[in-house]
C-alpha cells in the first residue's frame, strides 16, 4: 500500500520562522496571540507571523500667508513635505495640531 507524503500544515511558517520571522500561537484560554520564541508547531495549535509594526511619521498643521490673511487647508504635513510645498509662502507650524500617522 502506498501512502502520500503531505506538506506539514505549518510548511510555510517554520520556513518564515528559520528565515528569522517572530512567530505568535493563539492561546484559546485566553483568545489572544502570544509571542512564541520556539514553536512546537503542533498541529492542533495556530500559529502566526508576527505582525511589524507600521513605522509612525509625526504630522503638522500648517497656516500660510495669502496676502494680508492667514489661511490653512486642513491638512497635516510632514516638515520635510511643508518645504516643498510652501516654498514660496510665508508660513507657521501650529505645534499643538502635532499628530502621528501610519507612514
Amino acid at each position: 500500500m502506498c501512502t502520500e507524503n503531505k506538506p506539514h500544515p505549518h510548511k510555510d511558517l517554520i520556513i518564515a520562522w528559520a528565515n528569522g520571522a517572530k512567530i505568535e500561537a493563539f492561546d484559546r484560554a485566553d483568545e489572544d496571540w502570544y509571542d512564541c520564541r520556539y514553536p512546537s508547531w503542533d498541529t492542533n495549535i495556530k500559529y502566526r507571523i508576527k505582525e511589524v509594526p507600521k513605522p509612525k511619521v509625526k504630522r503638522w498643521q500648517y497656516i500660510y500667508k495669502v496676502g494680508h490673511y492667514w489661511v490653512t487647508n486642513n491638512i497635516w504635513y510632514t516638515e520635510e513635505e511643508t518645504i516643498k510645498n510652501f516654498i514660496s509662502y510665508e508660513i507657521k507650524k501650529l505645534p499643538y495640531t502635532e499628530m502621528e500617522f501610519d507612514e
